[in-house]
């Protein structure tokens, strides 16, 4: 008999373990994926409604290379073709391996970018969304 509760136990433990682990994958890791056209439209119509839907989320940004800007003191930055007059969209790239893909871009170039939204800023260009690169594809 004590087998048998030990084994509905630990079966119930690992059941509850993978619902964890489900929960995670599918709520924490899942992107939300966004063309940089709808990105800076939603950001230059509705700043609440942008934050609440993409403020420090991982997004999957998608759109045309417009230019690259290289810093000699700060982190080298991608600009996609938003679109839109009013904000722009600019990729922050953090790591060598990004700004080596990113440096090899050449304008309206299709691209793929995972990433942190940071939302709109007035960082070094004035109404831009931020992206805190992850991958680019």
């Amino acid at each position: 008999m004590k087998k048998k509760k030990k084994g509905n136990l630990s079966n119930l433990l690992m059941l509850v373990l993978l619902l964890i682990l489900f929960y995670y994958f599918f709520t924490e890791i899942r992107s939300t994926e966004v063309s940089a056209a709808e990105l800076a439209r939603i950001y230059s119509t509705d700043l609440q409604t942008a934050d609440k839907k993409f403020l420090n989320q991982e997004i999957e940004l998608v759109g045309k290379v417009k230019a690259y800007f290289e810093f000699e003191n700060d982190n080298d930055l991608l600009e996609i073709i938003s679109e839109n007059s009013v904000v722009s969209v600019f990729c922050i790239l953090i790591d060598n391996e990004q700004i080596n893909k990113a440096k090899n871009l050449t304008q309206g170039t299709e691209i793929e970018i995972k990433g942190k939204c940071l939302g709109l800023a007035e960082n070094i260009f004035p109404n831009s969304v931020y992206i805190n690169v992850n991958s680019i594809k």
